[in-house]
Protein backbone atom coordinates (compact mmCIF):
# COMPACT_ATOMS: atom_id res chain seq x y z
CA UNK A 1 0.00 0.00 0.00
CA UNK A 2 1.50 3.38 -0.93
CA UNK A 3 1.43 6.20 1.44
CA UNK A 4 -0.48 9.49 0.87
CA UNK A 5 -0.06 13.04 1.97
CA UNK A 6 -3.23 14.42 3.88
CA UNK A 7 -4.19 15.93 0.36
CA UNK A 8 -4.30 12.30 -0.54
CA UNK A 9 -1.15 12.83 -3.27
CA UNK A 10 0.57 9.75 -3.39
CA UNK A 11 4.19 10.49 -1.38
CA UNK A 12 6.31 8.90 -3.73
CA UNK A 13 5.74 9.34 -7.73
CA UNK A 14 7.21 7.09 -10.33
CA UNK A 15 10.70 7.31 -10.76
CA UNK A 16 10.49 8.56 -14.55
CA UNK A 17 8.54 11.38 -12.74
CA UNK A 18 10.95 11.47 -10.26
CA UNK A 19 14.35 11.60 -12.90
CA UNK A 20 12.22 14.36 -14.75
CA UNK A 21 11.67 16.66 -11.96
CA UNK A 22 15.78 16.16 -10.59
CA UNK A 23 16.64 17.64 -14.06
CA UNK A 24 14.50 20.41 -13.73
CA UNK A 25 15.36 21.56 -10.32
CA UNK A 26 19.01 21.48 -11.70
CA UNK A 27 20.01 18.38 -9.85
CA UNK A 28 22.37 16.72 -12.69
CA UNK A 29 25.21 16.72 -9.91
CA UNK A 30 23.49 13.91 -8.54
CA UNK A 31 24.67 11.74 -11.21
CA UNK A 32 27.89 11.21 -9.53
CA UNK A 33 26.29 9.95 -6.21
CA UNK A 34 24.97 6.74 -4.97
CA UNK A 35 21.62 5.72 -6.22
CA UNK A 36 20.34 5.61 -2.58
CA UNK A 37 21.05 9.55 -2.69
CA UNK A 38 20.07 10.49 -5.91
CA UNK A 39 16.56 9.13 -5.59
CA UNK A 40 16.38 10.79 -1.62
CA UNK A 41 17.52 14.15 -3.23
CA UNK A 42 15.23 13.59 -5.93
CA UNK A 43 12.28 12.77 -3.72
CA UNK A 44 13.40 16.22 -1.46
CA UNK A 45 13.49 17.86 -4.81
CA UNK A 46 9.29 16.63 -5.50
CA UNK A 47 8.02 17.81 -1.93
CA UNK A 48 9.84 21.04 -2.62
CA UNK A 49 7.63 21.36 -6.18
CA UNK A 50 4.48 20.20 -3.94
CA UNK A 51 5.41 22.54 -1.41
CA UNK A 52 5.59 25.53 -3.72
CA UNK A 53 2.14 24.83 -5.32
CA UNK A 54 0.30 23.55 -2.48
CA UNK A 55 -3.48 25.21 -2.24
CA UNK A 56 -3.00 25.62 1.87
CA UNK A 57 -0.22 26.52 4.29
CA UNK A 58 -0.56 23.52 6.52
CA UNK A 59 0.12 21.35 3.33
CA UNK A 60 2.65 23.45 2.36
CA UNK A 61 4.46 22.70 5.89
CA UNK A 62 3.66 19.24 5.69
CA UNK A 63 5.60 19.10 2.11
CA UNK A 64 8.62 21.35 3.66
CA UNK A 65 8.79 18.40 6.47
CA UNK A 66 9.16 16.08 3.96
CA UNK A 67 11.22 17.33 2.06
CA UNK A 68 13.74 17.99 4.60
CA UNK A 69 13.33 14.96 5.89
CA UNK A 70 14.93 13.47 2.78
CA UNK A 71 17.39 15.85 2.74
CA UNK A 72 18.45 14.18 6.28
CA UNK A 73 18.09 11.01 4.87
CA UNK A 74 20.45 11.52 2.22
CA UNK A 75 23.15 13.51 3.77
CA UNK A 76 22.90 9.97 6.12
CA UNK A 77 23.23 7.80 2.95
CA UNK A 78 25.82 9.94 1.46
CA UNK A 79 27.87 9.53 4.79
CA UNK A 80 27.21 6.18 5.09
CA UNK A 81 28.38 5.10 1.55
CA UNK A 82 31.65 7.44 2.00
CA UNK A 83 32.50 5.88 5.18
CA UNK A 84 32.32 2.35 3.34
CA UNK A 85 34.20 3.31 0.48
CA UNK A 86 37.24 4.98 2.98
CA UNK A 87 36.82 1.62 5.08
CA UNK A 88 36.69 -0.29 1.12
CA UNK A 89 33.74 -1.97 2.42
CA UNK A 90 31.88 -4.55 -0.26
CA UNK A 91 29.25 -3.10 -1.71
CA UNK A 92 25.42 -3.71 -0.06
CA UNK A 93 27.70 -4.41 3.60
CA UNK A 94 25.03 -2.56 6.32
CA UNK A 95 26.84 -1.40 9.38
CA UNK A 96 25.44 -3.16 12.56
CA UNK A 97 22.67 -0.94 14.56
CA UNK A 98 25.07 0.40 17.08
CA UNK A 99 27.64 1.78 14.17
CA UNK A 100 24.79 3.48 12.75
CA UNK A 101 24.01 5.49 15.52
CA UNK A 102 28.08 6.29 15.08
CA UNK A 103 27.21 6.88 11.41
CA UNK A 104 24.38 9.01 12.28
CA UNK A 105 26.07 11.47 15.23
CA UNK A 106 28.97 11.53 12.50
CA UNK A 107 26.54 12.74 9.87
CA UNK A 108 25.23 15.04 12.04
CA UNK A 109 28.56 16.38 12.14
CA UNK A 110 29.40 16.41 8.55
CA UNK A 111 26.20 18.65 8.08
CA UNK A 112 26.90 21.13 10.93
CA UNK A 113 30.79 21.66 9.24
CA UNK A 114 29.86 22.13 5.89
CA UNK A 115 26.72 24.45 7.02
CA UNK A 116 29.25 26.54 9.54
CA UNK A 117 31.53 26.52 6.54
CA UNK A 118 28.64 27.44 3.73
CA UNK A 119 30.68 24.84 1.73
CA UNK A 120 28.90 24.53 -1.60
CA UNK A 121 27.28 21.10 -2.06
CA UNK A 122 29.67 20.93 -4.85
CA UNK A 123 33.37 21.19 -3.41
CA UNK A 124 34.48 17.33 -3.69
CA UNK A 125 37.50 17.71 -2.50
CA UNK A 126 36.54 19.65 1.04
CA UNK A 127 33.69 17.63 1.64
CA UNK A 128 35.75 14.19 1.54
CA UNK A 129 38.48 15.99 3.81
CA UNK A 130 35.95 16.87 6.42
CA UNK A 131 34.45 13.08 6.00
CA UNK A 132 38.14 11.98 6.33
CA UNK A 133 38.78 13.74 9.33
CA UNK A 134 35.85 12.50 10.60
CA UNK A 135 36.05 9.32 10.07
CA UNK A 136 39.76 9.00 10.94
CA UNK A 137 39.12 10.98 14.53
CA UNK A 138 36.25 8.02 15.17
CA UNK A 139 38.74 5.31 13.94
CA UNK A 140 40.83 6.78 16.28
CA UNK A 141 38.67 6.73 19.62
CA UNK A 142 37.88 10.76 19.39
CA UNK A 143 34.01 10.52 20.37
CA UNK A 144 33.46 14.35 21.52
CA UNK A 145 31.21 16.11 18.33
CA UNK A 146 32.75 18.85 19.68
CA UNK A 147 36.26 17.72 19.36
CA UNK A 148 35.60 16.12 16.51
CA UNK A 149 33.83 19.34 14.70
CA UNK A 150 36.80 21.54 15.42
CA UNK A 151 39.36 19.24 13.82
CA UNK A 152 37.18 18.94 10.66
CA UNK A 153 36.97 22.95 10.45
CA UNK A 154 40.45 23.24 11.01
CA UNK A 155 41.43 20.13 8.29
CA UNK A 156 39.14 22.47 5.70
CA UNK A 157 40.44 25.21 6.48
CA UNK A 158 43.96 24.45 5.12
Amino acid sequence: MRRKAPDGAPLLSKPGVRRTLAKEQGLAMLARTPEQVRDCYERAAECHRRAETASHQEMAAFWREQEARWIRIAESENLSACIATFLDLPPGKAFSAEAEEGVQTLADIFTHVCRALALDEGDEAVSRTIARTLIGGALGGESDPERLFTAAVKAAAN
